[in-house]
């Protein structure tokens, strides 16, 4: 019971962490994407 419910918390945590780091990533890309067509226009 301890053991399943301790997989159950994992699952979650890395299901979590994932998003956070796809979200982190995603926002990298658009600033770096904004930031070089700002260089471009200049």
């Amino acid at each position: 019971m301890q053991s399943a419910s301790l997989d159950c918390c994992y699952r979650v945590f890395r299901l979590a962490l994932i998003t956070l780091l796809g979200g982190l990533r995603s926002i990298l890309l658009a600033f770096f994407f904004v930031r070089s067509i700002i260089l471009l226009l200049h």
